[in-house]
């Protein structure tokens, strides 16, 4: 058992390095994953009584993500939409599905840390991070890409803003802002648990990839971390409140500080409230407008990537400028012309559940004596609402995606770890907890 254990939560250490690397290690490395998710799966007979136990308990969101598949084919289908690549926005139900395995098979072991090789994948993670800081920063210093230049790819990224070893910088903030908020999360628990070394850890890792995120220019980033700051301050358990809101302020003050000492920084900042006369401004604006009104026209949805065969009658209509942007620079926005507003309401739906499920574990969670289940739900909880809240100016990319669907399943498994083990008392959950306390 310890060692399918390992072998789930390494494959995840190692998915969470290789997304750093680029759209194609990503595959790979989910590749990867998907290979142990289906190995554990056959091998393990009690993985499978727990999948159909999870099934049954939170029937609800299946149905609703059966609802959104259904109505997502049956749009495409009767806009006859031939594109593969159309259909293939749907293969974040696979990555959900996949990630859900993953987690139940690590979540049946509770001492993570004891394996020399999961302890080895951690220690990549944290290298490949600090690397893509490191070069995150280099960059946006120096505005020169040695890495890229080194593969022969200079002159395909904007070497006035950091974007680490990804092409795109706005990519390239979401996966830093989220392991900033990993950080973040290690930090609380450490402090309630009492672990001063993590907690240092912690500290420094949110630190490293707080820089990297202000140095990608990504307006979008920054306003989802502030999002997440300010509900932090509602939504945290009272046991982090206090911690919290010290740290908020820290963040605060030095990033007000670190703002106004950068011209360049303080200038992208000022652009946020430029409305039309900013050029990216007035491009989402005109977008979500066509938008909407493919929407108006269309309210049971055209498909994914439909909106682009109908923009070209809006833009000449409304007298906007014809640009080339593949999206609609807002996910919801997207969704909705995709699937219509039954689509819209079933993503909304599973989209607050997920919200609302480790929220409500975690407020009734035993901190100090379950520091690792607090650790991932709130992890899931603050990772959530940054990408929600990133994605509402700009797509969803692959990374954004797969994180996000990894901290869906992080919320429904450490949800239905919580309650089964409140009601049924829980063999496995206390053989955990003596695990952790020890």
């Amino acid at each position: 058992m310890r060692l399918f254990t390992n072998a789930c939560l390494t494959s995840i250490l190692l998915l969470l390095a290789l997304m750093q690397l680029g759209s194609s290690p990503t595959y790979i490395g989910f590749g990867i994953a998907m290979v142990v998710a289906v190995v554990v799966f056959s091998r393990e007979p009690g993985l499978r009584c727990d999948c159909l136990a999870l099934g049954r308990a939170c029937s609800s969101l299946w149905i609703a993500l059966g609802l959104f598949v259904l109505i997502a084919c049956s749009v495409m289908a009767w806009h006859r939409v031939p594109s593969i690549r159309s259909w293939g926005e749907l293969k974040w139900i696979f990555f959900f599905l996949g990630f859900v395995v993953l987690v139940l098979g690590f979540f049946r072991e509770w001492r993570f840390l004891e394996s020399r090789k999961t302890r080895a994948f951690l220690g990549f993670l944290f290298a490949v991070t600090s690397f893509s800081c490191f070069a995150a920063v280099y960059q946006y210093l120096t505005q020169t890409d040695p890495f890229r230049d080194a593969l022969g790819q200079a002159g395909t990224v904007n070497l006035k803003r950091g974007h680490g070893l990804l092409r795109n910088p706005v990519p390239f903030a979401k996966l830093m802002g989220v392991i900033a908020l990993l950080g973040v999360s290690g930090f609380l628990t450490s402090i309630v648990a009492g672990r001063r070394r993590w907690a240092v850890l912690s500290a420094l890792l949110t630190i490293a990839c707080g820089v990297a995120v202000l140095t990608s220019h990504s307006r979008g980033a920054w306003v989802a971390m502030a999002v997440v700051g300010i509900a932090g301050l509602v939504i945290m358990p009272s046991r982090f409140r206090k911690t919290w809101t010290i740290a908020l302020l820290a963040c605060a003050v030095a990033g007000i500080v670190t703002v106004s000492s950068v011209p360049a920084l303080q200038h992208r900042v000022l652009t946020i409230f430029e409305d039309t006369h900013h050029q990216a401004n007035r491009t989402r604006i005109e977008q979500w407008h066509i938008n909407w009104k493919i929407l108006e026209n269309n309210p049971l949805g055209v498909g994914f990537d439909g909106n682009d065969r109908r923009e070209d009658r809006w833009y000449e209509e409304l007298g906007y400028e014809k640009r080339v942007t593949g999206h609609s620079h807002n996910e919801f926005i997207e969704i909705a012309v995709a699937t219509g507003w039954p689509g819209l309401a079933c993503y909304l739906f599973v989209t607050l559940l997920m919200l609302w499920l480790p929220w409500r574990a975690l407020r009734k969670l035993d901190i100090e004596a379950r520091p690792v289940l607090a650790f991932l739900l709130c992890s899931s909880l603050l990772v959530q609402i940054f990408v929600n809240g990133a994605v509402m100016t700009d797509q969803m990319d692959t990374q954004s995606r797969m994180v996000m669907s990894l901290a869906w399943a992080v919320a429904l498994v450490g949800w239905w770890v919580c309650e089964s083990g409140r009601h049924s008392g829980g063999a496995r959950l206390a053989e955990g907890r003596r695990s952790e306390e020890s």
